[in-house]
């Protein structure tokens, strides 16, 4: 159980852990939103497609894009990091009442 998701916050993570993430250290958040609404806690999206290859959105988001590389397995990866969803207060609240 998450007992405060405030503690997740960009800046409680940027100060608590400062070389934990990249973003931290350069005090630039990896999605552009306001940082002071930016929650860390579900860094790595649950919506995010792994049972392809090269990946996905499960809500059919419209801010990814496919990110295209013929070093890539099947040539294309999806790319979410112009989507903010994940890091939305209410949808962190959201996917740690699942969690309970």
């Amino acid at each position: 159980m998450i007992e405060n998701i405030n503690d997740f916050s960009f800046e409680n993570m940027r100060k608590k852990f400062p070389d934990k993430c990249p973003c931290y250290i350069e005090n630039k958040p990896c999605h552009d939103m306001d940082p002071e609404e930016l929650n860390c806690l579900l860094c790595y999206c649950p919506e995010y497609d792994q049972s392809k290859k090269e990946g996905g959105c499960k809500i059919d988001s419209k801010e990814g894009k496919w990110f295209f590389s013929d070093k890539l397995p099947s040539g294309k990866i999806w790319d979410c990091s112009s989507c903010n969803y994940p890091h939305k207060r209410e949808n962190v609240e959201k996917y740690s009442k699942k969690a309970e």
